[in-house]
């Protein structure tokens, strides 16, 4: 028998839609447990997800207010750093005040240094000539001294020839 006679059968014609429908049943019922099993992966997949990016978006918050922190930090350095600057111009402009003062300073040291050493002369050369006149008039008394010192600003004549010699 060929297919055509078989389907104008009717018991044959209800098998075959009976298992038509068999088949349609398991195609569908297989579907939709592959269905539901993948829907419980997502669900369980979506929720970890979920959770992660709630994780994420706390640290994320964190991050920013630490950023926030360091960017309120930074313009704190930098003001002290900017008045560290200008503390550091004065200092710079009173250390270079300081050196001229220095300079004049050593200028006028030296001035005195020399004023001094020809005070210092002029009273050596002073001391000698009233050592030679004492001295001198001493002789006519004593006529052994033949040197002079002076000791707390006195003139002493002596016969001690280690001391400064005079002539008359």
């Amino acid at each position: 028998m060929d297919m055509k006679e078989l389907l104008r059968n009717q018991s044959v014609r209800k098998y075959v839609v009976i298992a038509a429908i068999l088949a349609l049943v398991v195609f569908v019922g297989g579907r939709m447990s592959g269905y539901l099993i993948a829907e419980d992966t997502y669900g369980t997949e979506l929720s970890n997800l979920t959770e992660r990016y709630n994780a994420l978006n706390d640290t994320y918050a964190s991050c920013l207010s630490d950023v926030s922190g360091m960017i309120s930090s930074i313009t704190s350095l930098e003001n002290d750093k900017l008045a560290l600057n200008a503390s550091l111009s004065t200092a710079t402009a009173g250390l270079q005040s300081c050196s001229s003062d220095l300079s004049g300073a050593r200028t006028s040291i030296e001035s005195k240094d020399t004023e001094i050493s020809g005070l210092t002369s002029e009273k050596d050369r002073i001391a000698a000539n009233s050592a030679k006149a004492l001295c001198c008039v001493k002789k006519i008394f004593d006529s052994t001294l033949t040197a002079y010192y002076v000791e707390n600003s006195t003139i002493i004549c002596t016969s001690d020839t280690s001391k400064t010699p005079f002539a008359c």
